[in-house]
């Protein structure tokens, strides 16, 4: 009996590595997509394995949450480096996922048959900004309680699903027991299956549009582009745990609903700009509410932002200006309002 011939019937791993290596990428923007994704991946990797490993000892109430993360970070060996990577890791994601985004913008890569990537980077973008803020929530510290109330209250000014968002949120009037169970699987469960939805357009975009046949200055996706995927993958995991080990994030002691005070505290940095406009705004603006007015506006000009490749089809150079503009302006009010 002869043996397989391994071309023919090669493994399933053989047969990948032979799929990938007949993908070719530019030495420009395709080097540049694959290198960032690759961290993204690689954040959300280290985010998934320290969140598992985080939820084996988390208790979802208000009167044991904070004690729970607590004891991970004294107690537990290397429970408080496991937190902190945690943390710094969902930083670092909005960081990257917000860099390809303007990176698609410089490059006017919304336009066709980019658009679906487009949509779902956007969408990325406010799932990492979401994942954070929710797990900021988690270890119900007094920031945590404050946040909740805010964050809710302003979910609330929402037309027509705002008071629904709130209900759903806290689950009663004022954070409780219920609206930790809620934010959890929001945090653990909700967001990140819509983002896998999301990764898996991403990839079914990226299987469709890369070119299955080299070209002058195109690199090879496996082994060219990959190797260069891995060292920088590498540098960014070395620097991650290098940050975790020496900036350890803070946490707060246990809060009380009722004695919750927003005076003294800082917004999270990349909820800064939507903080300092709520802050600087007039108490009424035509004609309603300043906070319902900017909410309503933000969520509008994110959902502009997501779809703009139906609303720009040429992908004009106006479209792209006013694309780079409103991001420039989201970075630059996140600056302004970290250094206020």
């Amino acid at each position: 009996m002869e043996p397989p011939d391994e071309a023919a019937d090669p493994t399933p791993i053989r047969a990948l590595l032979r799929r990938l290596a007949g993908v070719h990428v530019s030495r420009g923007d395709g080097l540049t997509f694959v290198l960032l994704a690759a961290v993204a991946m690689l954040l959300m990797a280290v985010e998934a394995l320290t969140g598992v490993l985080l939820a084996l000892y988390y208790r979802p109430t208000t009167a044991d949450a904070n004690d729970s993360v607590r004891f991970v970070v004294t107690e537990v060996e290397y429970g408080g480096l496991v937190r902190s990577l945690h943390y710094w890791g969902a930083q670092s994601l909005i960081v990257v996922i917000g860099a390809t985004v303007a990176w698609a913008a410089l490059r006017r890569a919304y336009r066709a048959p980019h658009a679906l990537a487009w949509i779902s980077g956007v969408a990325l973008a406010v799932l990492a900004v979401a994942e954070a803020f929710t797990g900021s929530l988690l270890p119900w510290s007094h920031r945590s309680v404050v946040d909740a109330q805010l964050s809710s209250s302003l979910a609330a000014q929402l037309p027509l699903v705002g008071p629904l968002l709130r209900g759903l949120m806290l689950g009663g009037s004022q954070p409780n027991d219920l609206s930790l169970v809620r934010i959890l699987g929001l945090h653990a469960g909700v967001l990140p299956m819509v983002a896998s939805i999301c990764i898996g357009a991403l990839c079914l975009h990226a299987a469709g549009c890369a070119p299955r046949h080299p070209s002058a200055g195109s690199l090879s996706l496996s082994p060219h582009a990959a190797l260069r995927a891995a060292a920088l993958g590498a540098v960014v995991a070395i620097a991650l745990l290098a940050l975790s080990s020496l900036l350890p994030p803070h946490l707060g002691a246990s809060a009380e609903v009722a004695r919750a005070s927003a005076a003294g505290l800082r917004p999270s940095w990349y909820l800064a700009f939507v903080h300092q406009m709520l802050s600087a705004a007039p108490p009424k603006m035509i004609g309603l509410p300043s906070a319902r007015v900017l909410v309503t506006a933000v969520a509008l000009g994110v959902a502009t932002l997501a779809l703009f490749p139906l609303f720009d089809r040429r992908a004009s150079r106006a479209g792209q200006v006013a694309v780079l503009v409103t991001l420039a302006a989201i970075v630059g009010g996140t600056i302004r309002a970290l250094l206020h």
